[in-house]
C-alpha cells in the first residue's frame, strides 16, 4: 500500500503543481495583453515620428531651394541697382549740361555736381 499512496501523493503534487501553473498564466496574461497593446502604440508613433522625420527633410530641402534662389534675386536686384545707379549719374551730368542749338551751352547748377 505504500507504493498506491506515493502514487496518489505524486499524482495530488502534480495537480496542486498543474493549478499553481494555471493560476500564474492567468495573472500573466493581462500584462502580455498590455505589454503587447503598449508594443502597438511604440510602433505606431515610430510610424509617425518617421513619416515627420521625412516631411521635415523635404521642407528643408525647399527651405534651401527658396533660399538660394532668393538669394540668386537678391544677387540681380542688388547688381542692378547698381547699373541703374551709374545710369542715373550719367543722364543727370546729360540732363545738367548740354547745348542748345544755338551753340550755347545750358547748366543747370541744381543738377551738377
Amino acid at each position: 500500500m505504500a507504493a498506491a499512496e506515493q502514487v496518489s501523493d505524486s499524482g495530488d503534487e502534480m495537480v496542486k503543481s498543474t493549478e499553481s501553473i494555471s493560476a500564474i498564466t492567468e495573472e500573466t496574461t493581462p500584462a502580455t495583453e498590455e505589454m503587447a497593446a503598449s508594443n502597438d502604440q511604440v510602433h505606431q508613433a515610430m510610424g509617425s515620428i518617421s513619416t515627420i522625420t521625412t516631411q521635415t527633410g523635404a521642407s528643408a530641402e525647399e527651405s534651401s531651394a527658396t533660399t538660394e534662389e532668393l538669394s540668386s534675386q537678391v544677387e540681380e536686384v542688388v547688381s542692378s541697382s547698381f547699373a541703374l545707379g551709374d545710369i542715373a549719374g550719367v543722364l543727370t551730368s546729360l540732363v545738367a549740361r548740354f547745348k542748345l542749338s544755338d551753340g550755347d551751352e545750358f547748366e543747370d547748377e541744381r543738377l551738377a555736381a
